[in-house]
C-alpha cells in the first residue's frame, strides 16, 4: 500500500457519514466513539504525505463543526460532542483533534485553547459551563499543554514539564496511546522547547524496529488502512 491508495481506501471505506473515521469497514451510524481521534489522525498521516487538497480541508472542517457541542442550532465553539446529537461525555481523547487543525490551519484548534481557557479547562458537553472533576481536562497532565501548542500559546511550566516527561516516556504498549503520542509529537516538532522530546519518541520506537501500523494492529486489526503504515513519521 502507498500512501495514495491509503487515502483512497479509508475514504472510500472507512469514513462515516458525519465524515469521521472508523474501525469498521463501511461503517454505519455511530459506528465509533473516538471518531475524531481517527480522524485527526488520518489528516495528519495524509499531511505528513503532501496529499492534503482543498477538498480534504473542507471535508475536515465540516466534520468538526458538526461535532460542536449545540451544533448547527446554536454551536459551542471549542467544546465537542462525539456527534450531532449524542448526549454521551465525552473525552478528552478526542481533543487531538487539534492536530490535524493545528496542521490544516482550520481554526478548531485555536477555539477549543479559547474554549478550555474561558472554563477552567473544563469541557462539560453535558452541562456546559458546569465544572467537574471528571471533564476537567487539566488533570490528564500535559495534555493542557498539548493543547496550547496547538492552539500557537505557550504552556504553563506544570503542563509544559509533563507534556515532555510523558512523551519521552515512550510507552508503546498501547494503541490507542500509540496514536495520541503521536499526534501530540506532530504538534511539538513545530516548537523548538519541546521538538526534542518528540524526537525522542520517533527514534525511540524506530529504534526498536516499531511502526506504526505493527503498533496499531492489535486495535484496528491486520486489514485496516492504519495498519499498513509502514513507518514511525507515518511517511510511506
Amino acid at each position: 500500500m502507498n500512501a495514495k491508495s491509503f487515502k483512497d481506501e479509508v475514504l472510500h471505506h472507512y469514513m462515516d457519514m458525519d465524515f469521521q473515521i472508523t474501525v469498521a469497514r463501511n461503517p454505519g451510524t455511530w459506528t465509533t466513539g473516538n471518531g475524531l481521534l481517527f480522524t485527526s489522525f488520518f489528516y495528519t498521516i495524509l499531511y505528513l504525505n503532501n496529499l492534503i487538497d482543498r477538498e480534504d480541508r473542507n471535508r475536515f472542517s465540516d466534520c468538526v463543526d458538526l461535532c460542536w457541542e449545540g451544533s448547527t442550532n446554536n454551536p459551542i465553539q471549542g467544546l465537542l460532542e462525539r456527534n450531532d446529537g449524542r448526549e454521551d461525555l465525552e473525552a478528552h481523547d478526542n481533543y487531538h483533534i487539534v492536530t490535524a487543525s493545528f496542521l490544516l490551519k482550520t481554526y478548531h484548534s485555536e477555539s477549543i485553547y479559547n474554549y478550555g481557557h474561558n472554563y477552567w479547562w473544563s469541557y462539560n458537553n453535558i452541562n456546559p459551563g458546569r465544572f467537574t472533576l471528571r471533564t476537567w481536562h487539566y488533570r490528564h497532565l500535559g495534555h493542557v499543554g498539548y493543547l496550547c501548542l496547538a492552539a500557537n500559546k505557550q504552556p504553563d511550566w506544570l503542563q509544559g514539564t509533563a507534556l515532555k516527561w510523558k512523551i519521552e516516556d515512550c510507552d508503546l504498549s498501547r494503541s490507542d496511546r500509540v496514536m495520541m503520542d503521536f499526534l501530540k509529537c506532530n504538534v511539538m516538532l513545530y516548537n523548538n522547547n519541546y521538538k526534542s522530546s518528540a524526537l525522542k519518541w520517533i527514534n525511540k520506537a524506530t529504534e526498536e524496529q516499531q511502526t506504526l501500523g505493527k503498533l496499531l494492529e492489535p486495535y484496528f486489526g491486520t486489514t485496516h488502512p492504519f495498519s499498513k503504515i509502514p513507518s514511525m513519521t507515518g511517511v510511506f
